[in-house]
């Protein structure tokens, strides 16, 4: 193949491109023509349609509800799920535990302990109709399991109000405490109530109390939700302020307010319109989403710049012709521009939805339908606005009052029509930037940027907190959390060892070991193990005949093994009962184990 026969291919491969891009260009252009002719003839039947259309959409938000399931934030497929999904069969658990964390200048105070126990009596008093303490509380030893400093004196109201500071200095200087759990759905409306007194006591005593319910976490991110609602109109204020300013001119005829507000509305209704349809698809929102409306309040802003802009553009001879026709060409060419923006957000967002993170993949679908929205009502609703605002300024009617038409002998100022930001950057901002000194100043800023960015990026540490990083700074788990770590420092990660179905009498040599190993690692607190098996170990030394004991001093026979395991669960090792699971068989024998501890 010589050269003339490459370049003639090379030319007709070139000409068939830019004929497929000169077809396509010139099909959207000829779609948004007509669409913009319809909405220029008929503005008040497009926002109705497209009104209604999108009201139907936010149906879906009926459905809202934020979820708090940390695992959306796990890789799908990971071993960490197939974990917890293992843990959650093996382990079934209804159980929650109620935190409360009471800060004082001295909490060993007689007058503290007793607001605590104040604050125990009427928690312990709280009832919802049919449910109340004793019949939520997990029943230990015929009381109810409670971790309090009050059990040194067995919660004994007489006893605590005649402390004194040296009783309560000689009776904790001489005990030990510790604690754990887990939730179910049915405590939601007690644990409402839990708040509620905790709240009003710590306003009533002299103390500063700290609480963390289980089920709050959901309700903490409703309330991080709800405060972002001010910030959200706090920036809606901000946009529109913005708009009004770049959009109309500063005089009756031509300021916009009402357009800018149409528009600022537009991007509400994309976002409540993305989120019913995500919503009705079964998609789920979470406290990532709360960013959303953020997000797409730029991109609705920037495509409402577009439409505007290029009508502002508009040949002084095509300003003449009627509305319709205006908007025509406006929607011709600002068509193009939003849809080529939105494409590449839309594309940008897509690519992120297929992340393995389903937090972060909901997120991404949530923001590309939010997007489609503004799309659809930046060319329908705010065109349809455009074409109003110009039926008005054709007809000389006041920009704030329509009701009021201006005299033929009113005429805008020209300062009116200034725009000063435009003429700011024409004027003041790119002269001073072309000067020498700024520019070596840009230059050298710009490598001390990339510079830093760079270190950053290679010295960045992944790291996820939910509490942290999730909920609100205010709210009672994030409080919760930073007192503990302020009055904790010492108190390490909780750790859990799972071991499923194997022959626990047969492997209890591999059991011994596994306790051995963790007895004396140094990362793990000392005495902070909780063993089943070590201390059945030490109850049957303690209550069996030791002529059916192997050397190791468990029985010789398995069954007798399974049987006095039943029988220490059933006294002495009452605490060690939700760590193990049983088959279902009739025969005892076990299913799965748990050990924990707590690292240093």
């Amino acid at each position: 193949m010589d050269e003339e026969e490459v370049t003639g291919e090379c030319s007709d491969a070139q000409a068939c491109l830019s004929s497929c891009n000169s077809f396509i260009e010139e099909a959207m252009e000829s779609f948004f023509y007509r669409l913009g002719s319809f909405v220029g003839s008929r503005p008040w039947t497009t926002i109705i349609i497209v009104g209604i259309l999108g009201a139907a959409c936010g149906i879906g938000m009926a459905q809202l509800e934020v979820d708090s399931d940390q695992t959306m934030f796990v890789p799908l497929g990971s071993a960490v799920l197939k974990n917890k999904e293992w843990v959650k069969k093996a382990f079934p658990s209804n159980f929650v535990f109620e935190n409360v964390l009471v800060e004082a200048e001295n909490v060993l105070a007689p007058e503290v302990l007793q607001s605590m126990l104040k604050l125990d009596h009427r928690i312990r008093n709280i009832s919802t109709g049919s449910t109340d303490w004793e019949s939520l509380c997990y029943i230990l030893d015929e009381s109810c399991y409670t971790i309090s400093l009050l059990e040194l004196w067995s919660f004994n109201t007489s006893l605590i109000q005649a402390l004194t500071q040296t009783d309560i200095l000689d009776m904790i200087n001489t005990e030990n405490l510790t604690s754990y759990e887990e939730l179910t759905e049915v405590r939601k409306e007690w644990e409402i109530k839990f708040v509620d007194v905790v709240n009003e006591e710590s306003r009533n005593i002299g103390s500063n109390i700290t609480y963390f319910p289980t089920t709050s976490s959901s309700y903490s991110e409703d309330n991080n939700i709800a405060g972002d609602v001010p910030l959200l109109m706090a920036g809606c204020v901000l946009i529109l302020v913005y708009v009004v300013c770049q959009l109309g001119q500063f005089n009756r005829l031509q300021h916009k307010v009402y357009l800018s507000m149409i528009g600022v509305i537009c991007i509400g209704l994309a976002v409540v319109g993305g989120i019913g349809i995500c919503l009705l698809l079964g998609l789920r929102y979470n406290v990532m989403h709360s960013m959303l409306p953020f997000l797409v309040m730029g991109i609705g802003v920037d495509d409402m710049f577009v439409i505007v802009t290029t009508w502002n553009n508009l040949s002084p001879e095509q300003k003449t012709l009627d509305v319709r026709q205006q908007a025509a060409l406006t929607l011709r060419h600002a068509g193009m521009s939003i849809t080529v923006t939105s494409l590449t957000d839309i594309a940008s967002f897509g690519i992120g939805a297929t992340t393995i993170i389903p937090g972060l993949q909901s997120f991404c679908v949530f923001v590309t339908v939010s997007i489609f929205f503004v799309f659809i009502y930046s060319c329908t609703i705010f065109m349809a606005a455009l074409v109003l605002d110009l039926r008005r300024a054709e007809d000389r009617r006041d920009a704030c009052c329509c009701c009021l038409r201006l005299g033929t002998e009113y005429e805008p100022s020209a300062c009116s029509e200034q725009n000063f930001l435009q003429l700011f950057f024409q004027n003041m901002y790119s002269p001073v930037l072309m000067k020498t000194p700024v520019k070596i100043l840009v230059a050298v800023s710009t490598v001390c940027f990339v510079t830093v960015s760079i270190v950053g990026t290679i010295n960045l540490e992944q790291e996820f907190d939910y509490v942290k990083q999730m909920t609100a700074y205010d709210s009672g788990i994030a409080k919760y959390s930073r007192k503990v770590e302020e009055y904790y420092p010492g108190d390490g990660q909780s750790i859990d060892f799972y071991i499923g179905e194997i022959d626990y009498y047969h492997e209890r040599h591999k059991l011994k070991d596994l306790y051995d190993i963790l007895d004396t690692t140094p990362f793990l607190k000392e005495g902070s193990i909780t063993s089943w098996y070590h201390d059945f170990g030490i109850w049957i030394n303690d209550n069996k005949n030791q002529s059916l004991l192997e050397p190791d001093g468990y029985p010789e026979d398995p069954f007798d093994f399974y049987l006095w395991l039943i029988e220490y669960l059933a006294t002495d090792g009452k605490h060690h009962f939700m760590n193990i699971s049983f088959r279902p068989e009739l025969q005892p024998f076990l299913d799965a184990m748990k050990e924990s501890a707590e690292g240093n």
